[in-house]
């Protein structure tokens, strides 16, 4: 009797012992679980950081590029304002 009351308690103590182990690998788990989580978010605002840096400078270039458009676009009505009132004057 006093044998089975040894196990008995024995492997209560071991259900006991795997218990806690589980406890603590459930709770490493989750930390680093959301350490994973974490890290992940972080990549993803740098990623879409380097994406928004992206097209700030493609904006730029277009910006100057329409620029560049509308100075040349400005001179070119300007030479064909004056070649058209030097046909003018040429004309009479």
């Amino acid at each position: 009797m006093v044998r089975i009351k040894n196990v008995s308690e024995e492997s209560n103590k071991a259900r006991r012992e795997a218990e806690s182990f589980e406890r603590v690998i459930q709770m490493k788990t989750e930390k680093k679980e959301e350490e994973y989580t974490v890290k992940l978010s972080l990549l993803y605002l740098q990623e879409t950081e380097e994406r928004r840096r992206k097209k700030i400078e493609e904006l730029k270039g277009l910006e100057n590029s329409h620029c560049d458009y509308k100075n040349m676009k400005v001179r070119m009505e300007a030479e064909i304002a004056g070649l058209l009132k030097r046909m003018e004057v040429t004309r009479q």
